[in-house]
């Protein structure tokens, strides 16, 4: 049995994945951008270094529009 494809569904989840991809598009540049050959880090890495905080149980990039670290 074949389903058919209806496209605002199509269209609807593709908008929902790039809105998901664009709240975590800096913190994945962050962890990407390493030497080739190497790792990615992790986002515990990036806390231990200083590149993202958490704050109130969440990561957040320091000098983001949320992120009020003391």
């Amino acid at each position: 049995m074949q389903r058919k494809l209806v496209k605002w569904s199509t269209m609807e989840c593709r908008e929902a994945c790039h809105r998901i991809a664009r709240r975590y598009d800096a913190l994945l540049k962050l962890q990407l951008d390493v030497p080739p050959g190497e790792k990615p880090r992790t986002v515990q890495q990036l806390v231990a270094v200083g590149k993202v905080a958490e704050k109130g149980g969440r990561f957040r990039l320091p000098g983001g529009p949320f992120c009020h670290v003391d």
